[in-house]
């Protein structure tokens, strides 16, 4: 009784050891994203939880040293988004969406992955062709989005515009719009659905 005693005493000292002061919430792999929308999203509890140290500190060095820390953590974390960019393979890719039939400039073609920033920001691409009956003009391609989880609802906070350079439009011309979300939303991303800028307005 005693060595059972003994043996889980022990056994909980070191979990409680190996957890330590760092405990992150297991990644989870998006098809699209990756590792990328966890990464991001730990970044931000762990920065949250140091700025939380900060506010409650009463001694000035304590202060100090914790600010430094801080200015610490949030370099690394930018850094481990860089790394994980720079080596995953997901720019480039297509990412399912869905048009809306009723927009009177532009038709929606494609939706890619276009890049993402240190900031944990992640920037998609439209691609859309200008309609036969629209006249020659100039003007701003916009459209207007949302994100979608693998259940098909809407992620909330994941409600953007994709805006393009202000040019000289014909009918059947290609135009591109680059649009931005924040990856943290984004672990249970599944698609892109176009929506009209009354609904867009509504966010």
């Amino acid at each position: 009784m005693k060595t059972f005693l003994f043996v889980t005493i022990l056994t909980i000292s070191l979990l409680i050891i190996s957890c330590g002061d760092n405990v992150s919430v297991p990644s989870k792999s998006n098809e699209y994203l990756g590792e990328l929308p966890s990464i991001v999203k730990n970044n931000i509890a762990s920065e949250e939880a140091k700025e939380k140290e900060l506010k409650k500190a009463t001694d000035m060095n304590e202060a100090f040293k914790l600010d430094k820390e801080l200015k610490l953590l949030k370099e690394e974390n930018k850094e481990k988004i860089l790394k994980y960019i720079s080596s995953a393979k997901m720019f480039g890719k297509e990412i399912p969406f869905e048009a809306i039939s009723d927009n009177n400039i532009l038709t929606l073609n494609k939706v890619l992955l276009d890049t993402a920033y240190s900031n944990g920001r992640v920037v998609f691409k439209f691609i859309s062709t200008i309609n036969n009956d629209v006249n020659p003009q100039r003007h701003t391609p916009i459209v207007y989005f949302k994100a979608l989880d693998k259940q098909g609802v809407e992620i909330s906070g994941a409600k953007s515009v994709a805006a393009g350079s202000r040019l000289d439009i014909n009918p059947g011309d290609i135009v591109n719009t680059t649009g931005i979300l924040d990856a943290n939303l984004l672990e249970d991303f599944a698609k892109i659905v176009q929506i009209t800028k009354e609904e867009y307005d509504k966010k």
